[in-house]
């Protein structure tokens, strides 16, 4: 079973209504429905802590259909990846973070949608003892597309 199929990631605003020079935040939340453990490479998903610059989450005004531009920037990682860049998954686990999402200018009175799209970069099935062995286990180099839920922003 393709091990990213096992995990939820969900969405919600920290504040669903806006002043319109605000910076939003958003809830990040990873859920797993495998009875196994499962290690992720944060690099480039939700859980990386740049996130909100790497083009993951995008949000499209509701009237006009028409996508905000925001701060995109293009991260160097070196190789190997560091310990805080892998993360561990219990069975059925859960892990929750917060995203901020500069450079978004949002519009006065408008109303919009908000979605992360994404593929995880790898997977494992289990726990790392060490994660230095994730360039030994290449179990899933990569994903197909993962998309979060919809979220709706209002901005005053």
């Amino acid at each position: 079973m393709d091990l990213p199929s096992l995990l939820q990631v969900t969405i919600s605003p920290v504040n669903p209504n806006l002043q319109p020079d605000e910076t939003l935040v958003l809830n990040v939340v990873v859920q797993s429905s495998a009875t196994h453990g499962i290690t992720l490479l944060k690099w480039n998903s939700p859980l990386d802590e740049r996130a909100g610059k790497l083009g993951i989450f995008f949000a499209r005004d509701q009237a006009t259909g028409s996508f905000l531009e925001g701060v995109v920037i293009m991260a160097n990682r070196l190789m190997p990846p560091k310990p805080e860049d892998v993360i561990h998954l219990e069975p059925n686990g859960k892990v929750e973070e917060r995203v901020e999402l500069p450079g978004l200018k949002f519009g006065k009175g408008k109303t919009y949608e908000l979605q992360g799209k994404w593929r995880w970069m790898s997977a494992w099935r289990g726990e790392l003892q060490n994660h230095l062995e994730l360039l030994d286990k290449p179990e899933q180099a990569s994903s197909p597309e993962c998309l979060t839920n919809k979220v709706d922003v209002h901005v005053a």
